[in-house]
Order: C-alpha cells, then structure tokens, then sequence
C-alpha cells in the first residue's frame, strides 16, 4: 500500500478510529477529477465516463510510471474515476468493499452529523450509497472484481479477504489483521442494521443490497455499503 508517508491516516479520527490509510497523491489526483465534473465522494457525477484535463492527465501518467508494479491502493473516489485509470493500469483489479444501507446511512451520519441524518424521510443518504454501489457493478462488468461485505462476522472476512489476497499472489496475515481490527469500527454493521437493510429501507435499495451480497457469497448474517475500492496495477 505504499509507506507511511505517502499514506493519509487521521488516526483516531470520527470516521476511523485506525484512520482512512488513503493513498495521498492517488485521492489528491481523484479529487481534482471529480472536481473537474462538479462532483464529490457524495454528490455523483451528473454523466460517464468523466471528462479530464491536459493537466489531470499528465499527473496521472506521472503517478502511474512512479509507483512499483503491484501498486495497491485504498481509495473510495475510485468508484468514480476507476475506468480512466486503466489507461494507465490496464490489469487493474478492483475489490469492492461494501457496507448495509443502514450502517452506511448511520456511519455518515456520525461522522458528518451537520449535514446528514441517521433517520427521517430525506434519502439523501440512501441515494449516495446507492449511486456507488451501482457503479460498483457497472466497473465489475468491465474489471476483475472482488467482492468483500464489511458486515460478515470477522471469521468469514478473514477467509474472504485470505481468499481475495491470494488471488493476487500474495499471502494473508492474520496475526497482522488481528493486531490491526478494532470490533468498535463495525459498531453500524449491527444485526439490527443487517435487519433495517433487508426490511425497512426503500425497495430498491433493499434489492441493490441483496445483489451486493449474493456477488459476495456472504453468509446467512449478510451486509453491504460503503465504497472503498483497490486498484490494482
């Protein structure tokens, strides 16, 4: 994933209490593009595939010939610009990271109480979530892709995330994941969130959820939401 210093962490931060490890220049680089299409992590892009300038363009092209082959990267604004970074990764993989409707609706609500709600009749919410997830299976036509639901119980994500690492030649450590969980970051990946995801929210998104956790194979406790993606070079 890169050393620490080209990471941005936020330990202890509202969102993450082990904090974001975002790869620095990679986000930097997503937020001009989507700033460049009027957009942000929350607000969707108004149409696809997104428009670049000269300058965007050669940043990318610089980052892409820096980085080591193997280059892994933790971004959720790839949901958006993932497609033009293949010009210059053309064997990316992605695996999708996803989270319950409602634990996601709850997760930004704590962490942005000002401008999003856990409740009520605006959708705001429900609508970011879905937008992502839905791209997420529109570049899963397109990439390789690999599915990981946040809300599984912490045994099966240890066979899934040892399963998905090893299809990228690499081996799972899970000493390494046991120093590093903390139980408290899936505080909205409840059973009572797994509940609300499948009952009480509009259908459709009942229904995204429901195809997010067939895509991957979770167990009978499912989950989704979220939208952290890896590039992979």
């Amino acid at each position: 994933m890169g050393p620490q210093s080209e990471l941005v962490i936020y330990e202890g931060s509202r969102g993450n209490i082990n904090g974001y490890w975002e790869h620095r220049e990679m986000l930097e680089i997503n937020q001009r593009i989507l700033a460049l299409n009027s957009a942000d992590w929350h607000a969707a892009p108004s149409s696809l595939p997104l428009q670049l300038d000269s300058n965007v363009r050669e940043q990318m092209r610089i980052l892409s010939e820096k980085v080591p082959d193997g280059f892994c990267c933790k971004e959720p604004r790839l949901v958006w610009t993932a497609d033009l970074w293949a010009e210059w990764f053309p064997s990316l993989t992605l695996v999708a990271v996803f989270r319950n409707p409602s634990g996601f609706r709850r997760s930004i609500a704590h962490v942005w109480p000002e401008d999003f709600s856990a409740g009520g009749g605006d959708d705001v919410e429900f609508r970011i979530w879905a937008a992502a997830n839905r791209r997420l299976l529109d570049l899963a036509n397109r990439f390789l892709c690999y599915w990981v639901s946040f809300d599984e119980p912490v045994h099966f994500l240890k066979e899934r995330l040892s399963f998905v690492i090893g299809q990228m030649g690499k081996t799972f450590d899970p000493n390494a994941f046991d120093a590093f969980y903390i139980p408290e970051e899936r505080r909205f990946s409840s059973p009572a969130d797994i509940e609300k995801s499948t009952c009480q929210v509009p259908a459709p998104i009942a229904s995204l959820y429901q195809e997010l956790t067939h895509r991957a194979g979770c167990s009978d406790r499912s989950g989704a939401s979220g939208h952290d993606q890896v590039a992979r070079r």
